[in-house]
């Protein structure tokens, strides 16, 4: 571990590395990546300080985990499928939809 990198043990055996930094050098800028499996809701109103928190909470320095809480059908999907539209030119190294339930 390099860079300042410090590895965490935690309660589960698991072990969690911490501020580690990877430098990778390239000649040409890479296209980045845009993967959402949801398309963009044209009808999207509304919720914009929610967006504004989201678009804060996710470019806080240092970064922290965040998650979208609620009940079934309030929208936490469309919430954060409108917040990636709307700011996938920030996030140079593109955005990758993960689903949890394969994992």
């Amino acid at each position: 571990m390099g860079d300042g990198a410090r590895a965490i043990h935690v309660a589960d055996g698991g072990t969690y590395i911490e501020n580690q930094v990877i430098h990778i050098e390239q000649e040409q800028p890479v296209d980045a990546g845009f993967f959402v499996p949801f398309a963009r809701h044209k009808k999207f109103v509304g919720r914009q300080g929610y967006l504004d928190d989201l678009h804060r909470y996710l470019m806080a320095d240092p970064l922290q985990p965040i998650g979208l809480v609620g009940l079934g059908g309030s929208g936490k999907t469309q919430l954060a499928v409108e917040y990636l539209y709307r700011h996938q030119d920030q996030y140079t190294a593109g955005i990758f939809w993960l689903n949890g339930a394969t994992f």
